[in-house]
């Protein structure tokens, strides 16, 4: 979006795909506790999948206009 912004005037970000935006040292505190826990238990039982997310949701439309990105020069986004 900060790209798009040093050459549009203007972008468009669809308002229809909804998710929950995890950020990205979250997701890296996560992994590192998770791996604590594995390696400090040895319970085999517990090695698998694991899912993490945010709580709350949003479209990319609901973070497009955030305010550190308005803050950094981003343009005014529309919803399509």
């Amino acid at each position: 979006m900060l790209r798009l912004g040093e050459t549009c005037d203007e972008t468009s970000v669809v308002a229809d795909q909804w998710g929950h935006p995890t950020s990205a040292l979250d997701f890296a505190d996560a992994i590192l506790q998770t791996a604590r826990i594995l390696r400090d238990s040895r319970d085999f039982s517990r090695y698998g999948v694991y899912y993490l997310a945010e709580t709350g949701d949003t479209s990319w439309n609901g973070i497009a206009p955030n305010d550190r990105a308005r803050a950094l020069g981003a343009p005014p986004t529309s919803t399509s």
